[in-house]
């Protein structure tokens, strides 16, 4: 499992990122955050199409967690449709 973070002003270039996250299996949780199971193949990829994307004013995270730090996750918020897997994530 990974956490996606990113900080982009351009808004090209964050949308080409929100369509890569997308692409690799990462699902949107928030406008600048997604998270998802993603294999090392698809990471690899990721961090190569980050690096022809990027520029320096720009600021990604990829953050690993365990399947048991992300089970024990809690999220407030009413856009629950938004997480697609409940039973991972208890919302409050």
């Amino acid at each position: 499992m990974y956490w996606l973070l990113y900080d982009i002003s351009d808004n090209r270039r964050r949308n080409k990122l929100a369509r890569l996250c997308l692409d690799c299996g990462l699902r949107r949780v928030q406008k600048s955050c997604f998270y998802g199971s993603v294999d090392r193949v698809r990471v690899k990829q990721l961090q190569q199409s980050l690096n022809q994307l990027l520029l320096p004013e720009d600021h990604v995270c990829l953050i690993p967690v365990s399947q048991k730090t992300v089970s024990s996750t809690i999220i407030w918020g009413h856009e629950k449709d938004r997480q697609p897997d409940l039973d991972m994530v208890c919302f409050v």
